[in-house]
């Protein structure tokens, strides 16, 4: 059921939203479809879809001391990249944050092609940090090509690119 919701979303977004809002907390099972129905629309930054799930992209801007570093620059194909985030909450309020990233991936024809990953779900509370990490391992996919060049990737908090960095990838 979640997938064909998903799937309606793409032509009738208000639809989908009308009715979700009308089933939200009905028991976790109906929950759960709702979260799985809801993913894309979550993804393009919806701003009603986010507040139903209780996000808001303005806390996003409300982060401090925000740090995104990769443990290289540079990549060959079959290894991996570490990233560390650091985020810090400077407000009097507690911060519901949606945590991912987006590849730019590089093309065939050195265009890019965004791909979104879920990190984690957190709350932040008032005056506190939040430190992370997440990697990306640079192997072939049946499902992805990679190319070699400059991948762009974007750390993001509630659907907002918050940090980025370049890095570039070699295939021997």
């Amino acid at each position: 059921m979640a997938n064909n919701l998903n799937d309606i979303s793409k032509d009738h977004p208000q639809l989908v939203i009308d009715f979700c809002k009308s089933h939200w907390h009905e028991s976790k099972n109906t929950d759960w479809v709702i979260n799985r129905a809801l993913r894309t629309l979550f993804k393009s930054g919806n701003s009603d879809v986010l507040a139903l799930l209780g996000y808001s992209q303005r806390d996003a801007t409300l982060l401090a001391n925000i740090l995104f570093t990769a443990s290289s620059n540079i990549v060959t194909l079959n290894h991996s990249t570490e990233f560390n985030y650091q985020l810090t909450n400077h407000t009097n309020n507690d911060l519901p944050l949606y945590l991912g990233y987006r590849v730019h991936y590089v093309k065939k024809n050195q265009q890019t092609s965004a791909k979104d990953f879920f990190i984690k779900r957190a709350n932040l509370k008032s005056h506190q940090t939040l430190n992370g990490h997440f990697a990306i391992n640079w192997k072939q996919l049946t499902t992805r090509k990679l190319y070699p060049g400059s991948h762009h990737i974007e750390l993001l908090v509630n659907t907002v690119p918050i940090a980025d960095t370049n890095i570039g990838l070699a295939i021997p």
